[in-house]
């Protein structure tokens, strides 16, 4: 039987938007747009390219939890949207510096891109983390 941590991040997981892969051809400039008109203010579309983004960033964090075996007394669930948190903010920093350097012509899709700051985000909090855990 699952543990609630296991149960809880695999909810998270299975939260992700459904045929993002299957999204293909002209998904590039599209995709540049939409994070062109979200980083220039238009509230509509960063609430777009949030909720959009959202489920494949708590999916890596979870993921990132359980591998690790992650036990906070806070809960997992906290800690995945605090980590989620964190990665939009790592996104979104510096007037989206992160977000603009993804480059479609390198054969990633934004999902994709997103995972992978996503991954390397839990990684290095993990890490630093052990030696200095979250303070309340």
């Amino acid at each position: 039987m699952k543990s609630i941590c296991e149960r809880t991040a695999f909810a998270f997981w299975r939260a992700r938007p459904q045929g993002l892969a299957s999204r293909r051809g002209n998904v590039g400039r599209t995709d540049q747009e939409a994070i062109r008109l979200a980083l220039s203010g238009d509230t509509k579309a960063m609430r777009a390219l949030v909720d959009r983004l959202a489920p494949v960033v708590q999916g890596v964090v979870a993921r990132g939890l359980l591998r690790a075996r992650h036990r906070s007394e806070r809960g997992v669930r906290q800690d995945v949207e605090d980590l989620t948190q964190e990665v939009f903010e790592t996104l979104l920093d510096r007037d989206g510096k992160t977000l603009r350097a993804w480059d479609p012509g390198l054969g990633r899709t934004l999902e994709s891109y997103v995972r992978l700051v996503a991954e390397r985000h839990v990684i290095s909090a993990l890490r630093s983390r052990r030696r200095s855990p979250y303070t309340e």
